[in-house]
Formats: structure tokens, sequence, C-alpha cells
């Protein structure tokens, strides 16, 4: 049996899609040099860097978290976030922050650090990532 054909018309069909359930919009910023501390959250921050992308973007909080050490040495698993920009987005790396600037999730971070980006799909109807809290971030290169 042959696997369906996924034609044009198809395609850009599930590109819109996904796009209109991009409801919250962002920022993401290529890495700054260092890091700053914000007086308003008391804690240091990545710099500001190059944007690399602005607009709609889907972001939640994904069912697993990541392995890592808290500051006393102890291993924790830390909030795992997914997100997706419209698919034709270019230039998104781990390491890149994104800065959620409206959502209609309260809950939501607004400060994160992207460690996985999906690149390898012809067919892509999102460009998606994965992400955890800034200053949390173990990027797999």
């Amino acid at each position: 049996m042959m696997p369906p054909i996924v034609t044009p018309a198809v395609l850009a069909s599930a590109r819109r899609a996904q796009e209109s359930i991009m409801t919250s919009t962002g920022v993401i910023r290529a890495p700054g040099d260092g890091w700053v501390y914000n007086p308003e959250t008391g804690q240091d921050e990545p710099a500001v860097g190059e944007v690399v992308y602005a607009g709609h973007m889907r972001v939640q909080r994904a069912r697993t978290g990541q392995p890592v050490y808290d500051a006393a040495g102890e291993l924790v698993t830390a909030p795992t976030y997914v997100g997706a920009v419209p698919w034709n987005v270019a230039g998104i790396k781990p390491g890149h922050t994104v800065e959620v600037t409206d959502s209609d999730d309260p809950a939501l971070p607004r400060l994160l650090t992207i460690v996985d980006v999906e690149y390898n799909d012809l067919a892509l109807t999102a460009r998606r990532f994965t992400a955890t809290l800034t200053g949390h971030a173990h990027v797999r290169v």
C-alpha cells in the first residue's frame, strides 16, 4: 500500500490550520552578549540579542520535563514547553530566547530558552521547538 500523497493544496490548508491556533504572540531573539540583572524580577536574564522572529506563535507546557540540577545540586525536573511558529520561519536555533508578549494563558512563563528545533520535514505545517525556563536550559547542539 502506498502512503498518501500530500498535495500542495492539502499542505497549504494544513499550514493555515496550524497558524489559526497560534493565538499567542512573541519575539524570538538570538543570544545577546552575556547576562543582565532585571530589577523587576530580581533575576539575571540573557542580554537582548537580534530579533529572529516576531509574531504569532503557540506555546504550551509539555507533559514531560527535563532533568536538571538545582542550586543545591539535586536532580529535579524543570518544566519543558513546546512551541510553534509559522512553517516558513527560518533561523531559529537552540539557545535563542522566546519572549511571550501576549497569551490567553496567565500561567505561561514570559521568557523561555529554546533547546531543540524541528527542521527536517518537507511537509512541515509549523516550525516546532522545545524550550525550558530561561536559566534552566541545557541546549542540545
